[in-house]
């Protein structure tokens, strides 16, 4: 998958399915409009899911309350970025009430959903759930979003998109988006691999996409019991730049655990020449001079 973004944002992303999940329940979202206009005037999402594990629909719940969300973000174009994301937090409540209606045994499906609108210098967000938003930038970090989770029971959350769910609950923020400053949008199987400590101090300088494999590294490495999805944004130029592809990070194999080692030549053809040594020395004994 790749996505065409203007280069005045850096931008990484990518979503990596648990080494112990059946399933990958995150989902993600980035769109930028082609016409430079559109986009200088905020035509530009970022948004991401992670449907509730362990409960029934989960990957179809984040699907369907993030392709609502951005229908009706794209409806309401032209409204204060405010009341887009509301309306676009609606449609996602709506998307999966209309699910349970059709099949029952879905009541219980749920997701997170945390989303960002860039405009310049300003970044307007809507959030529900424990996925999370980060702000960074030369002095340090710190979460601009709040974790919609019970104290106790870390797992169980406060506040979802739900089809029993009131949109109203969504915490809607605002935030200035400088140059050199960025957002990290995770789900907390990606922000729980590093403790408050350290993101208080994350910095995101030179290529994002070194900075997010990291991260993934390090949702495996110390978690690896979870999906991660990472949007990484960062904002380098003050005015809107020029469109290049932006590929997803491959979270396979050769990003995330590493290249598979290649053997040396000499190591390769190790086994070969034993055994030719081999029906060498059969050989001699079989024609001795």
């Amino acid at each position: 998958m790749s996505i065409q973004i203007r280069d005045d944002l850096a931008v990484a992303y990518g979503t990596l399915r648990g080494p112990v999940r059946p399933e990958n329940q995150d989902d993600f979202l980035i769109y930028e409009a082609r016409d430079k206009a559109e986009a200088g005037a905020g035509e530009r999402l970022f948004a991401i899911a992670d449907g509730m594990g362990g409960e029934a629909g989960g990957a179809q719940a984040s699907r369907a309350a993030l392709r609502a969300f951005f229908v009706a973000w794209l409806e309401a174009k032209g409204r204060p970025p405010r009341d887009r994301l509301q309306a676009g937090m609606a449609a996602a409540y709506q998307a999966l009430r209309e699910e349970v209606k059709t099949d029952p045994s879905l009541r219980k499906m749920g997701t997170t959903l945390t989303a960002v609108q860039i405009l310049p210098d300003l970044a307007h967000g809507i959030h529900v759930g424990d996925s999370r938003c980060l702000k960074f930038g030369k002095g340090g970090a710190l979460w601009i979003t709040d974790l919609h989770q019970d104290r106790e029971q870390t797992n169980t959350l406060t506040r979802a998109v739900r089809a029993e769910g009131d949109p109203s609950e969504a915490q809607v923020f605002e935030t200035s988006l400088q140059v050199g400053e960025g957002l990290a949008l995770c789900t907390d199987g990606l922000w729980r691999s590093r403790d408050e400590s350290e993101w208080a101090a994350y910095r995101a300088p030179g290529p994002l996409e070194d900075k997010a494999r990291d991260l993934f590294l390090d949702s495996v490495r110390r978690l690896g019991d979870d999906n991660a999805t990472l949007i990484l944004l960062r904002r380098d130029k003050p005015n809107l730049g020029t469109p290049r592809e932006v590929p997803e990070l491959d979270t396979e194999s050769k990003t995330v655990f590493g290249k598979p080692r290649t053997k040396p030549l000499l190591e390769r053809l190790l086994p070969l020449l034993l055994l030719l040594l081999g029906l060498l020395l059969w050989y001699l004994a079989l024609h001795p001079k």
